[in-house]
Formats: structure tokens, C-alpha cells, sequence
């Protein structure tokens, strides 16, 4: 699994890795939980796939990994993949005679652990509808390490291996500066060097496609999303990211942000609480962040790109990739057992229901594929 995610100059020289329900963790509140480790609470991940006529329903006990996300969404697209990636389509869930949708979505729940669909079904009617009615495989797992966000999001936008994609820990140590760095400074995608999915039908279609990313950190969104028009002979797309005032931010070298998410402030979420929420003080843009108050912005700036954009309008299908990132912000402070997570969750899945909603009215039911997973 560290082999997988060895890349010369980016990866550390040696690895450790705790007993099982031991933790490396920060010495700060905000990360008093970790993930990382091999073992089944880290690395057992959900992954299912919706859409009829597109999506054959059905449980498949293959196993499955996240770089099989990009070839079995290109499989849809008839798209060819470079030989970077490293995944599989998983055919079972197609139907191959349904053609191709207007539009595909994929969502990452991030820090949705795969027991909490269990333990915590009566919360989430949304998902455990969608697993109910779509393709869901039960053997899917992280086949590297660490299983942290910066690696996976690149796995899953690319297909590849992060030894090959090159996006190894979410902070970087340069030998040269004697400093750590970002795993994309300054909001770059130049350290990302494999092509997503999202860069292969921006080339494919001369950007005529929407293609959509959003996240709450860039590390995560990024690796969805790709290189925008920095990549030769592409064409901007929208991106918008988590910024530390509170606000949507991007890379306007790269990506396009609407402007009618800049007056998008995570601000309103505290002052309509007074500052608190579960008798936390979130009275700040990190804080809040943190909180079951937050899925709600994430949706409604989400939404407001579903609805603003010509999403599904065209013959040319559409993309729109989302990082939905509370569950695990608030996982890293409070743990996978805590109340406070429990009702971040349950809102979570209440406003993916409102995500759904927006795109079948957008859309047309039955004429997008919404796909889901857990993230790290």
C-alpha cells in the first residue's frame, strides 16, 4: 500500500504506521481523530452508483477500489483513458444500451466511513435509498496509504495510482527550503501530473462540456477537478473552493468562479445561531466549518451552480464533481462516535436529498447519474 504512493521527492523516507486503534494525530483541537492506517475503519470504503436507466441496479461483492471510478464513469462517456490509469470499469453496474447521460455527478461524502450507513441508517434516508435502489459493491476499499484527503481525491479523479498521479500526503516537505508546502501551493494543480477525468472530456469536447468542481479545501477539489485551462489546449472550467475568510475562492489562471457565489459567506451560518451550535463556539469561518451548520452552505452554493449553469442543456453531457466535506471535519474533532457527528451526518444527508432534487429539476429524472463515495 505505501508502494502504490511512492513517488521520488514527494514521499518520506520512512513510513510509520500505529497498531490497530492506535492514532497519529495533531496537538490541536481540531484534529484530536485521525485516519490514515490500513485497517478496516480506514481503508473498507462505501461506493455505490445511481441512475436508471444508466446504472443496473444491484449488490456486487467484487471488490472495488477508488481509481475504478474514473473508467467506469469514461465507460458512459466512451471516452479513452490514457494508460495512467491504473482502475477497471465496473461493467455490472451498466447498462451499455441506455447511452449517455446529460449530466454525471460525483459526490465525495468525505469521512463517511462505511459503517456509519449501518449504524446510523435511520439518519440517512437519502443514502440508504440510493444504496437500496443503485449499484452498490461492498467490497470496495483504499489500496494505499496513508488513506488521507489529498491521495484519494486524486485517485478518484484520475484512475491512478498516487505513484504515478504524484499527489502522495496532503503537505509536502521540500528538501530544498527546508519547509513543508502544500500538496497544491498557491491553488496550483501543476503537482498533480496524471489527467482527471474532468481535463479528458475538457479536451474531448473543445470545453464544450460544464464541468463543475467544489470543495472545502482545495486538497480535495483538486484532484477532482484537474488542471482547468492550465492545461494546454483546454478551457477554463468552474471551481470553487473553501477560502480561510469564510468565501468561495479559486484560481483564476486556471478556473472560472461565478459571480454569484462571491457574495457566498459562511458568516451567515453563525450569525443566524449566535455563534453556537451543540454548545460549540463557531463564530468563525474554520469553526463553523466544523460544524452541522455547514452542509447547508456547501449545498446552497452547490445548488446555485446546478441552477445557474447550463447543466444537462446540451447533448454534451455535463460534470459536475462535489467534495461535501463536514462529516469529516467534524469527525477529526469530535470522533466517529460523537453526537455531534451524528447530526452532521443526518444533515449531510438531507441536503444531498436537496442536490438531488435540484438536479432532477434541472435535469430530468432519469437522465443523470449521480455517483457517491467516502472519502478521506
Amino acid at each position: 500500500m505505501f508502494a502504490r504512493a511512492y513517488y521520488p521527492g514527494r514521499s518520506g523516507q520512512i513510513m510509520i504506521m500505529p497498531q490497530q486503534g492506535d492514532f497519529v494525530t495533531r496537538n490541536e483541537p481540531a484534529y484530536r481523530f485521525m485516519h490514515g492506517s490500513p485497517w478496516d475503519y480506514d481503508d473498507k470504503i462505501p461506493l455505490l452508483f445511481y441512475g436508471p436507466p444508466f446504472i443496473r441496479r444491484g449488490a456486487y461483492s467484487d471488490g472495488a477500489i477508488q481509481q475504478d471510478i474514473v473508467p467506469t464513469l469514461a465507460t458512459l462517456l466512451h471516452v479513452p483513458l490514457p494508460p495512467t490509469v491504473s482502475g477497471r470499469p465496473l461493467k455490472k453496474a451498466l447498462d451499455p444500451s441506455a447511452g449517455r447521460p446529460r449530466a454525471i455527478l460525483l459526490v465525495v461524502l468525505d469521512g463517511m466511513r462505511l459503517d456509519y450507513l449501518d449504524r446510523h441508517s435511520a439518519d440517512l434516508p437519502t443514502l440508504t435509498h440510493l444504496r437500496r435502489e443503485g449499484a452498490w459493491f461492498n467490497n470496495a476499499r483504499v489500496n494505499f496509504l496513508p488513506t488521507v484527503t489529498a491521495l484519494a481525491h486524486a485517485s478518484i479523479g484520475t484512475g491512478a495510482d498516487p505513484r504515478v498521479h504524484g499527489i502522495v500526503v496532503n503537505t509536502f516537505f521540500d528538501s530544498v527550503s527546508g519547509k513543508p508546502q502544500s500538496a497544491y501551493p498557491g491553488l496550483a494543480p501543476n503537482n498533480l501530473v496524471a489527467l482527471t477525468l474532468a481535463d479528458l472530456w475538457n479536451l474531448e469536447t473543445n470545453g464544450r462540456a460544464v464541468i463543475i468542481g467544489q470543495g472545502s479545501s482545495f486538497t480535495a477539489v483538486a484532484g477532482l477537478a484537474g488542471h482547468g485551462s492550465c492545461l494546454i489546449g483546454a478551457r477554463p472550467t468552474i471551481l470553487a473552493s473553501y477560502s480561510a475568510d469564510g468565501s468561495w475562492e479559486t484560481n483564476p489562471k486556471c478556473y472560472k468562479l461565478p459571480e454569484y457565489l462571491k457574495t457566498q459567506k459562511s458568516q451567515q451560518l453563525w450569525e443566524a445561531d449566535h455563534g453556537q451550535w451543540m454548545g460549540h463556539d463557531i463564530a468563525n469561518a474554520d469553526a463553523v466549518s466544523r460544524s452541522g451548520l455547514f452542509p447547508k452552505f456547501e449545498a446552497d452554493a452547490l445548488i446555485a451552480m446546478i441552477e445557474n449553469e447550463p447543466v444537462g442543456a446540451g447533448e454534451v453531457t455535463d460534470l459536475l464533481l462535489a467534495n461535501l466535506k463536514a462529516p469529516d471535519f467534524v469527525g477529526h474533532q469530535y470522533g466517529p462516535d460523537s453526537p455531534e457527528l451524528e447530526a452532521t451526518l443526518a444533515e449531510q444527508d438531507r441536503q444531498l436529498a436537496r442536490i438531488l432534487q435540484a438536479m432532477e429539476k434541472k435535469v430530468g429524472a432519469g437522465r443523470f447519474v449521480p455517483v457517491s463515495r467516502r472519502g478521506r
